[in-house]
């Protein structure tokens, strides 16, 4: 049997090879190759019709076809580029007939196939959008389902909401559907989108194809579900260099990213290697531009979003604080009329006017009661109320006197409203 060193272009226009002379004749007895079919060697110039070849591929044309000669150079490789999709380079000859064919085409006027486009960093940064707003929206609308599977209602809905804006963790059933649905499911969704989408037919995730690129090994194929496992693992030193990785197709020559040197891959127009190379576009097109612009600003507001969720409750506390530290402070003060006045009765006051003491001024203090708890140990309470104790109100401060005179303080409210010295 002869060495594989043919290369053919069948009825669907794909290259296959390299292989026999003997494979050569089976298809064209089979009738997958005809006459006109175009065949290539090494060593041959150009692509040729099988029938100017037949002889030296043993195979007998019909007496009533006779072979017609060979077609000119230029020609020839017009109609190579025109049917046939960009052909990987098997070896230095192959690529310099190749390479020869495709300026014969340019220089006659035709599609020049030999041209790649690669995808640029605007384009890929487009897809990335497209693809994250889709995850997203699946992601949370399984998070719903499993908050309402559990039973957990709105109110859960809302705490997920809460806790993913402040880096918390909510407790109870909710802390599973928290870690599942914000460490697990992101991990899990994005490996089986990007590698089942970029091995298919499309060789693309919808982002990528709706900006009209796919993701091809550097031969020009579709990858096999293996590489495309390889490259998407590959992508995590991407992330781990600080996006680095990514940005790295924005300058590299052939626009490649950390991870597409890692596997071998090249992100192209969608008609590159294809039968219509000259259908590939170089630039971002006007659908590229509204996806990039819309995402910033969605990136944007989702920042200022973020910020505000973090940053306005902050605050809400800060204000609370500064507040019921100005209640402490007015209960730390009256704390030394009830001393003078145990060392003058050696008792508790029964009422403030008993003490000689007033009501603090705090908008805050909705009562304020005075008396004695245990035999010796006197007690002030502040009652929080009115408009401006928000979501405190009800709740109450409190200042105890134990037998030795020593005053301790505490409160309802969470302990990080509190001063330092009235925590439990």
């Amino acid at each position: 049997m002869s060495s594989p060193t043919w290369y053919c272009v069948n009825a669907a226009r794909e290259r296959l090879g390299p292989m026999a002379a003997e494979e050569i004749r089976r298809r064209f007895e089979s009738g997958e190759l005809q006459r006109r079919s175009l065949v290539w060697q090494a060593g041959m110039a150009q692509w040729l019709p099988l029938e100017a070849v037949a002889e030296e591929l043993g195979i007998t044309l019909a007496a009533e076809s006779p072979m017609p000669p060979a077609m000119p150079a230029a020609p020839m490789a017009a109609a190579i580029t025109a049917e046939t999709p960009r052909a990987p380079a098997a070896d230095a000859a192959m690529a310099q007939a190749y390479a020869a064919s495709s300026r014969d085409a340019s220089a006659a006027g035709g599609i020049d196939a030999a041209d790649v486009v690669d995808a640029g960093f605007l384009r890929r940064f487009a897809a990335f959008i497209i693809d994250s707003f889709l995850l997203g929206i699946a992601m949370w609308a399984i998070i719903f389902l499993m908050v309402l599977l559990l039973g957990l209602g709105t109110a859960g809905i809302a705490t997920m909401f809460e806790s993913s804006a402040s880096g918390g963790a909510p407790e109870g059933p909710l802390l599973w559907v928290f870690v599942i649905g914000f460490y697990v499911l992101p991990i899990l969704m994005q490996g089986a989108y990007h590698i089942v989408f970029t091995a298919s037919a499309w060789q693309a995730t919808p982002g990528k194809r709706v900006l009209g690129i796919k993701v091809v090994d550097q031969d020009g194929q579709r990858l096999t579900m293996w590489r495309s496992t390889g490259r998407w693992f590959a992508a995590a030193l991407s992330y781990l260099t600080f996006y680095i990785g990514f940005l790295m197709a924005a300058f590299t020559d052939r626009k490649l990213a950390l991870h597409d040197m890692i596997a071998s891959t090249r992100v192209v127009d969608q008609w590159a290697y294809t039968a219509n190379p000259e259908r590939q576009q170089r630039g971002l097109g006007g659908c590229g531009i509204a996806v990039v612009v819309g995402g910033l600003v969605m990136g944007l507001l989702f920042f200022v979003g973020i910020l505000a969720a973090v940053s306005l409750p902050a605050y809400q506390d800060y204000t609370q604080r500064a507040k019921i530290a100005q209640v402490v402070a007015a209960g730390r003060g009256m704390t030394l009329g009830i001393d003078g006045f145990r060392l003058q009765t050696d008792r508790c006051p029964a009422s403030l006017e008993e003490a000689g003491l007033v009501e603090p001024s705090s908008e805050l203090v909705q009562s304020t009661e005075l008396g004695e708890v245990d035999a010796g140990q006197c007690s002030l309470r502040f009652t929080l109320g009115g408009p401006q104790a928000g979501p405190y109100d009800g709740e109450y401060l409190w200042f105890t006197q134990d037998a030795e005179g020593a005053w301790a303080c505490g409160g309802s409210m969470p302990d990080r409203l509190l001063p330092a010295d009235c925590r439990g």
